[in-house]
């Protein structure tokens, strides 16, 4: 007869999902996508889209990738069919507007960077520092999650494992694999026999 079991450490801390815009790099538009994990650091979900920008001087290029970057991160929280408590960007991905007035969402969103980036914030905004030996900080978008809460906990976990900033390249990796370009990370593999 089988023991019923279960691991409170996954089902108890929820997911966390991690958001890259990376443009094209001969211009023209850009791929996005979202990474969904566990506490653990396990794939949960791998959403990804890609939008082209019309070629154009009639359109400013920050107004330009404003639009895009609004509408692709709709488009990927559309088919995101995951409930993540907390959501990471990149800060030098993301501007403040697309999560403080462009796209509203009540999962607790943080704008990832060095801790010797500047990075430009919301009136809301409050940037937390200190987050172990990596020297990054997060710039929380409404303020950031509160002492004890599920996403403050989240957070903590993913600071003292490495996981604040890996996801982020598994996501350039998974970009790579879906365009079924190689990853420098797959080359390595490939050379290894990994």
């Amino acid at each position: 007869m089988p023991i019923p079991f279960r691991t409170p450490e996954l089902d108890d801390l929820g997911l966390a999902a991690y958001l890259r815009i990376i443009p094209y790099e001969e211009g023209g538009g850009y791929d996005g996508a979202v990474f969904v994990i566990n506490a653990l650091g396990e794939p949960v979900e791998f959403c990804y889209s890609r939008i082209e920008t019309p070629r154009t001087v009639l359109w400013g290029r920050a107004a330009l990738r404003r639009r895009a970057s609004s509408e692709l991160v709709a488009a990927l929280l559309r088919v995101c069919s995951t409930s993540p408590i907390l959501l990471l960007c990149r800060a030098e991905e993301t501007d403040p507007e697309l999560f403080g007035e462009d796209i509203r969402t009540p999962v607790k969103t943080g704008r990832v960077a060095s801790s010797l980036a500047a990075v430009t914030m919301n009136a809301g905004d409050m940037a937390e520092e200190d987050l172990g030996s990596d020297d990054l900080q997060v710039v929380w978008t409404d303020g950031p999650p509160a002492d004890d809460s599920p996403e403050r906990v989240l957070f903590a976990r993913l600071v003292s494992t490495g996981l604040l900033t890996e996801p982020f390249e598994r996501i350039e990796a998974g970009l790579a694999e879906v365009r079924r370009e190689p990853s420098s990370a797959s080359e390595a593999q490939d050379r290894h026999g990994v």
